[in-house]
């Protein structure tokens, strides 16, 4: 017979990994609407409004509800808020400082994902 104990264990791991999970479409929606932006650095020319719009959308609603698998629905909503305005506000400060894109989001989602952790703790 399994441990109780241990199925315990299993399932906050599992609830770890919904978080840290619902965190990236979040940042994704949030990178692409900041390159839809006229003062994007990243690339040549920008996405298109909509492109960039509608996966924002998109990412904050399946990261809302990956949130939700763990969280009440009040909580899930705040916390995709919070990581919403982190991902708008890290992108469009550290774009100016890198040059290198793929340097400038390894920073932005090491912090979100570091503010999911840090979640757990407190």
């Amino acid at each position: 017979m399994i441990n109780q104990q241990y199925i315990q264990v299993k399932l906050i791991i599992i609830c770890i990994k919904m978080s840290f999970i619902a965190i990236l479409p979040i940042w994704l929606g949030a990178q692409c609407f900041y390159l839809s932006s006229r003062h994007q650095v990243y690339i040549e020319t920008a996405i298109t409004k909509f492109l960039g719009l509608s996966s924002l959308i998109l990412g904050f609603v399946s990261g809302c509800w990956l949130f939700s698998l763990h969280y009440p629905n009040v909580s899930a909503l705040l916390a995709s808020v919070v990581v919403l305005m982190l991902s708008l506000i890290l992108n469009t400060l550290l774009a100016p400082y890198f040059k290198n894109a793929r340097f400038a989001n390894s920073l932005v989602a090491a912090l979100l994902l570091s503010f999911g952790a840090l979640s757990y703790v407190v």
